[in-house]
C-alpha cells in the first residue's frame, strides 16, 4: 500500500536531521548539505526544496535538538546532599553542552548558525535556568537549602557551565584537561554554600546567621 506523501516527507526530514547530527559529531559543522543529503539517502534537491539552504536547515536542526534532546534535569537521589546534587548536575550539564553540535549552537562560527543558535540558547538554556530555579525553591520549601535569589543563582550556574564548556578555566597547578573544569565548578558550589551560610553536612539546611 502506498504511503501518504506527508509520511514520506516526514521520514525524509527525520533522516536528514539524524544524518546531520551524526556527521557534525564526527566532522564538525563544516559538513556540506550535499554530504548530509547523501548520508541520509535523500536527494540534494529534496533537501533544498524542504529547507531552502543552510540557514533554513540549521534552523530546523536547532529546533529539533531543542525539542528532542533536552538538557539534563537536576534531581536529588536518596542519600545525596544539595551540594552533591548541584555538583553532579554541573558535570552532566557540561557533558551535554560539550557535544559538537551543541557547542556550535552555543557559540556560532558561521552566519548560517547564528540565528539558529540564538533561538536554541533562548529555548534550551532558558528551560535549564527555570528548572534549576525551581529546584532551588523546592529545596528552600523543604528546609534543605536557602538561596537569597534563586533566579540569579540559577542563571549564574548555567552560565558558568557554558563558560567552562567553551573555555575551561584551569586552576593554577592543575593539569589542563577537560576534566579539570569539574574542580572549579565544585569550588563555586562550595563557595555558594559558604557564602549562604550552609554547612556541607547531611541535610545542608540553613545555619543561623548572626
Amino acid at each position: 500500500m502506498a504511503r501518504a506523501r506527508g509520511g514520506i516527507d516526514h521520514q525524509k526530514t527525520t533522516a536528514l536531521l539524524k544524518a546531520a547530527e551524526a556527521l557534525i559529531s564526527r566532522r564538525g559543522v563544516g559538513v556540506s548539505l550535499v554530504q548530509i543529503a547523501r548520508s541520509a539517502g535523500v536527494s540534494k534537491q529534496t533537501l533544498y526544496n524542504r529547507f531552502g539552504g543552510r540557514t533554513g536547515f540549521f534552523t530546523a536542526l536547532a529546533a529539533d535538538q531543542a525539542a528532542n534532546c533536552p538538557p539534563p534535569a537536576i534531581g536529588q537521589p536518596a542519600g545525596r546532599t544539595p551540594s552533591e546534587a548541584l555538583e553532579r548536575y554541573a558535570v552532566e550539564m557540561q557533558a551535554y553542552l560539550n557535544r559538537p553540535l551543541t557547542r556550535e549552537l552555543l557559540a556560532p562560527r558561521t552566519i548560517e548558525t547564528e540565528a539558529a543558535g540564538a533561538a536554541w540558547r533562548e529555548d534550551v538554556l532558558g528551560r535549564a535556568r527555570r528548572d534549576l530555579e525551581g529546584w532551588f525553591v523546592q529545596q528552600a520549601n523543604t528546609g534543605r537549602l536557602h538561596v537569597s535569589d534563586p533566579d540569579v543563582m540559577a542563571a549564574l550556574l548555567i552560565q558558568l557551565c557554558v563558560a567552562e564548556t567553551l573555555a575551561p578555566i584551569v586552576p593554577s597547578g592543575e593539569p589542563a584537561s577537560p576534566s579539570a573544569a569539574k574542580p572549579l565548578v565544585s569550588r563555586v558550589v562550595q563557595a555558594l554554600f559558604t557564602f549562604e551560610g550552609h554547612p556541607r553536612g547531611a541535610g545542608e539546611s540553613p545555619s543561623p546567621r548572626t
